[in-house]
């Protein structure tokens, strides 16, 4: 998953416009089509996104416990204004505070749950560490299963709804050592082919989220609409 608000990483919304169509249009059967937005994605038309069939929105929130997107609130209100289902993501910064600590400033700033059949429960999105050359933060897999561990039990406890986790197999796999699973609680994020099938990380059997490789904006529920509906409040 991108994140928008980290410097050079920025989308122009002109993108986001000229993505949704054609991306609607070529939505892997039975998926709903949605994006995920950030702090570049400055003047997004919701009302032509759902108009052209997107359904959804996840919008950066927090990085680690001293940045946000300024402008979370007004995107996740755009998407919720026209109808569309929303949801709050954090990026996880494991190297410079705890799980706990950045639960916490994730909720405080926007990043939870209530039961009105439209928000999405919020999401972790852990991966390659995009500020040094230690991928998994300088962590141990024991040390980084531990603040995994932490930052969804504190959502949990927070928001009373398990975070979806977005994270790539192949980091999973290194910066874990697949030391345990979250596969009973947490639903799964991941990338995946438009026309294929995806890898899936430790334990994990199914997939909730995905999004295509090497694309920032690209993002589909695994269900129908029915599905979603039913999932944004379960």
């Amino acid at each position: 998953m991108r994140v928008p608000i980290l410097a050079g990483l920025a989308l122009a919304a002109t993108a986001v416009l000229a993505f949704a169509g054609q991306a609607a249009a070529a939505a892997p059967p039975d998926t709903v089509t949605g994006v995920a937005v950030g702090g570049g994605d400055t003047a997004i038309d919701w009302a032509q996104l759902k108009a052209d069939g997107v359904e959804f929105a996840y919008v950066e929130d927090t990085i680690g416990t001293s940045s946000n997107n300024p402008i979370f609130k007004q995107q996740y209100q755009g998407a919720r204004g026209v109808g569309m289902f929303a949801g709050a993501v954090h990026f996880a910064l494991p190297s410079s505070s705890s799980g706990t600590a950045q639960a916490d400033y994730f909720v405080a700033n926007g990043g939870t749950w209530t039961a009105n059949s439209s928000t999405l429960p919020p999401v972790l999105d852990i991966e390659a560490n995009p500020f040094g050359a230690s991928g998994c933060y300088g962590l141990s897999s024991a040390a980084m299963v531990n603040w995994i561990s932490q930052f969804v039990t504190e959502v949990h406890a927070k928001t009373t709804r398990w975070p979806v986790i977005y994270t790539e197999p192949a980091w999973w796999d290194e910066c874990t050592g697949n030391l345990s699973g979250f596969a009973a609680n947490d639903p799964l994020w991941t990338p995946r082919s438009p026309s294929g099938s995806a890898t899936l990380p430790y334990n994990w059997t199914t997939t909730t989220f995905v999004s295509v490789p090497d694309d920032a904006l690209h993002a589909y529920y695994d269900g129908t609409l029915a599905d979603l509906t039913k999932f944004a409040d379960s």
